[in-house]
Order: structure tokens, then C-alpha cells, then sequence
């Protein structure tokens, strides 16, 4: 009576510890995008308003767009629930068998992790691509999007990477670890 009250104990408080790190990866995750749109969807925030662009061009329009605070955490709030909406779809074809949701549980806060940390460190990357020009000392580069469509293009392709992960691959992978499941048809992907 006292192993199986143990068992559950324990069952109890990883699947509490693995949703407490999966909501920590979501914060993360939601904190690291909407970093992102202000350094890569507002490049003219730091610019005095007569030398950005001209109000009519899409560079501004742009700009302007994601510089105010409800459109700045569009895609910080899209990403995430699409994240959020993915792992419950999941869980869903998982629900039978408790340690499979821990599992995924942890595989979804991995892959936000991962995410953020590719993400951060491909910046420091492409800073040092070719045909960048040298700066001395207390010169920047010039704002805009010349700049920043690099970052841009670089974690849209990390973050099609990530979608598929968690929509395709990670339910594969347990089903393939998990075969009798298939039977029961909880994981079909």
C-alpha cells in the first residue's frame, strides 16, 4: 500500500515538475521572440524620427507597426500558442499512458530550448558573415533592414525547423519508442 501510494507520489511530482519546466520554456520562449521582433522588426527604434525613412515606404510602415507594445507581441503570442496548440494536440493522442506525456512533456521544453539557444547563438554568427564592413570603435552599423533581413530570414527557417519538430517529429519519435501505444492508436501522427 505505502509502494504504490510512493509510485504515485512520484509519478505525481515529475509530471508536476516537467509541466513547471514545459511553462518555463514557453515563458522563455515568448520572452526570446518578442526580443526578437524588437531587434529585427524594429530596426529604427533607436533612430531619431527624421532620419528614419519616409512615413510612406513599407520599411516604416514596418517598422512602426511592431515598435507599439500590442503589435509587438504578435508574434511572440502566435508562436507560442501555436507551440501551446501543438503540444496539446499531442498530449491528446498521448493521454492513456501517463509516461508518455511526461516524456513529451520534456521533449516540447528541449525543442523550446533548443530553439532559443540556436536562435541567440546564430546572431553572434551572422554578425561575422562576409561583406560586413570593419567598424572602429564607437561606429555602428546603419539601421533598417538592410541589416537585420538576415537575422530575419535565418530564424524564420529555425523556426519552420522547430514547428516541424514539434509537429511531426517529436510524436514520431515516441511512437517509435513506444510501439505498443500504437496499438491503442493514441500516437497515430
Amino acid at each position: 500500500m505505502h509502494v504504490e501510494r510512493f509510485h504515485r507520489f512520484r509519478q505525481g511530482t515529475i509530471l508536476a515538475l516537467g509541466t513547471l519546466l514545459l511553462v518555463l520554456s514557453w515563458l522563455v520562449l515568448f520572452w526570446w521572440l518578442d526580443e526578437f521582433a524588437i531587434l529585427s522588426l524594429v530596426p529604427y527604434d533607436d533612430v531619431m524620427p527624421e532620419a528614419r525613412p519616409s512615413p510612406d515606404t513599407w520599411q516604416r510602415q514596418l517598422n512602426d507597426t511592431f515598435e507599439i507594445p500590442p503589435w509587438r507581441h504578435v508574434p511572440a503570442w502566435l508562436l507560442v500558442s501555436v507551440s501551446i496548440a501543438l503540444f496539446i494536440i499531442a498530449l491528446g493522442r498521448t493521454s492513456k499512458w501517463p509516461a508518455v506525456g511526461v516524456r513529451l512533456e520534456l521533449y516540447f521544453a528541449l525543442s523550446n530550448f533548443l530553439f532559443v539557444a540556436v536562435s541567440f547563438l546564430s546572431g553572434f554568427a551572422l554578425v561575422f558573415l562576409p561583406n560586413l564592413p570593419v567598424l572602429k570603435a564607437g561606429e555602428y552599423y546603419p539601421p533598417g533592414y538592410e541589416w537585420t533581413y538576415r537575422f530575419i530570414l535565418a530564424d524564420t527557417v529555425f523556426l519552420i525547423l522547430w514547428l516541424v519538430l514539434q509537429a511531426w517529429g517529436i510524436p514520431k519519435w515516441l511512437l517509435s519508442r513506444f510501439p505498443h501505444e500504437a496499438a491503442n492508436r493514441c500516437l497515430d501522427v
